[in-house]
């Protein structure tokens, strides 16, 4: 990462030259959590009791953020989800029988 910042800068620098002398404080950077089929994963997992997965949107986390946040917390407090999530599943990769 420390490399990579610096470059970018110096990328950037060539489109928007006026930026030349900016002073850049501070970086960040993170993974973009992905599945395979590009769908988030939204559910509970009855291996783990209490363990509830709301994970890979791909970057669409913040369209969907507020309703997945309401679905997700319906299921840590034990309720039946207001939406149908029943295509989010994360044992939906799970080899089949």
């Amino acid at each position: 990462m420390s490399v990579t910042a610096p470059c970018i800068c110096r990328g950037i620098i060539k489109y928007i030259p006026r930026l030349k002398n900016a002073k850049i404080v501070r970086t960040w950077a993170g993974y973009m959590d992905e599945m395979v089929d590009k769908v988030p994963v939204i559910d509970t997992v009855p291996e783990v009791p209490g363990l509830v997965i709301s994970c890979g949107y791909t970057g669409h986390g913040f369209g969907i953020g507020p309703a997945a946040g309401y679905v997700t917390s319906q299921l840590v407090a034990g309720e039946t989800p207001c939406a149908d999530i029943s295509g989010l599943k994360y044992n939906r990769f799970h080899a089949k029988h």
